[in-house]
């Protein structure tokens, strides 16, 4: 909630992918994004890792650029890309257009390009004996470490014009741990880490009272109930990155909505036209990256018929947003990997008596039909009824909330948003 007690709404972002993009390069794909789809509500411009490090020329194309990895804990801009040394210009642009600036970080991991390594070798950990010079884990359970990482942090926010804080981790620190404790000690690194991780977000919190936090680690690592207290994970996933994400993404948002309502899907892998994979990715808040697709705003631009199918996707995905804010319901088994199944979800509103469904019959699923049964609805009350591969008609609560419902083949969907009269 925000510093007045309102529940937050869920992001609807644009991205410009990694920070390994020019400031050049992220306002125009803030311009052109805003604009082609100037009637979609993005409320937050997104700019993920690869904008640290010491000067240095990295290719722009791909997602998040060759060095980020590289780079993590040298917690400076890198001014190649980055001339003014933040990144200000896009955090203000992006707020002329009413929408908050998101910013990737990763505190707790640094190599051995970040100056801080060699300066304080003490502030790390890493295994004994180990050659590699990619994974340091910073004790932040010290507190002397600890407020260097915040001084650093805190200074990126304030120059930067940060309105979001995205934390990562990737690094598996469990050897790590081991390897730092006594034999009559064991647990006590990882104790003292995560009891650091906690003080380190709750004194940021403390000094940006309105920053908004999301937690990745990942891809959705770290959904523990001290993290969703301290921040949501709009990136809960990294299932978008295998080849084929529907099934996976469908059955991250089917099993953990109860649990965790506020997250996001992102459309990394989905090929332009598949809207019955666009739909499987969608969720509380959906991560749209326009350069994931062949480079789109940054080497091409879309032609007539993209534009109206992104249009949409982009469309539907902000409409279901607030409705994750209502009762959820299964309309399946909590599913497995599974492509001979359906798989489905309901949500519903009872303050407002909207809602909608949506139910997937997948790859393999050898059933064409599926008994329906809709919770929350008023059998005697009439509601409009948008089918969205169809019409809209007004019907009776037990009409259209309970029955068979018919797929002509594998692979397809329904979709279908109510509303009380």
């Amino acid at each position: 909630r925000d510093t007045e007690g309102n529940l937050l709404q869920p992001l609807l972002p644009l991205t410009g992918s990694g920070g390994n993009k020019t400031d050049a390069n992220l306002l125009a794909i803030l311009d052109k994004g805003t604009s082609v789809f100037n009637t979609v509500p993005f409320n937050a411009f997104w700019v993920d890792a690869g904008w640290y490090g010491a000067p240095h020329e990295v290719e722009q194309e791909s997602n998040c650029g060759p060095y980020w990895f590289r780079w993590a804990g040298y917690w400076k801009p890198n001014t190649w890309g980055h001339p003014d040394g933040n990144l200000k210009k896009v955090a203000e642009a992006a707020g002329r257009k009413g929408m908050k600036f998101l910013l990737w970080f990763e505190p707790e991991r640094a190599t051995g390009y970040a100056p801080i390594v060699s300066e304080h070798p003490e502030y790390f950990h890493r295994r004994k004996n180990s050659t590699d010079s990619l994974r340091y884990l910073l004790d932040i359970g010290n507190p002397r470490a600890r407020a260097w990482i915040l001084d650093e942090v805190s200074r990126n926010i304030r120059e930067s014009g940060v309105d979001i804080y995205r934390q990562d981790f990737n690094m598996d620190p469990l050897p790590i741990w081991l390897d730092s404790d006594a034999p009559d000690r064991m647990g006590i690194a990882e104790i003292s880490h995560i009891n650091g991780l906690y003080a380190y977000l709750d004194e940021l919190h403390h000094r940006f009272p309105e920053l908004m936090f999301e937690n990745c680690a990942g891809g959705g690592t770290r959904m523990d109930i001290e993290m969703m207290s301290r921040a949501h994970s709009y990136c809960r996933d990294d299932a978008h990155m295998f080849p084929h994400p529907e099934e996976l993404t469908q059955n991250i948002t089917l099993n953990s909505t109860p649990y965790i309502p506020f997250t996001g899907g992102e459309t990394f892998r989905i090929p332009v036209f598949d809207t019955y994979g666009w739909l499987s990715c969608i969720g509380a808040g959906t991560v749209f990256t326009p350069t994931d697709f062949d480079g789109m705003f940054l080497s091409r631009e879309p032609g007539r018929e993209e534009v109206a199918w992104f249009t949409r996707m982009l469309q539907v995905s902000a409409r279901v947003r607030a409705l994750f804010r209502g009762d959820f319901y299964a309309l399946t088994g909590n599913t497995g990997d599974g492509s001979d199944i359906f798989c489905g979800y309901q949500l519903n509103d009872p303050s407002t008596g909207e809602g909608f469904y949506l139910l997937f019959r997948r790859a393999e699923c050898p059933e064409d039909e599926f008994y329906l049964r809709l919770r929350g609805i008023d059998y005697d009350a009439a509601y409009t009824v948008e089918r969205f591969e169809g019409e809209t008609t007004v019907e009776k609560g037990c009409s259209f909330a309970r029955g068979i419902l018919s797929f002509s083949e594998p692979r397809s969907y329904k979709l279908v948003f109510y509303k009380k009269k």
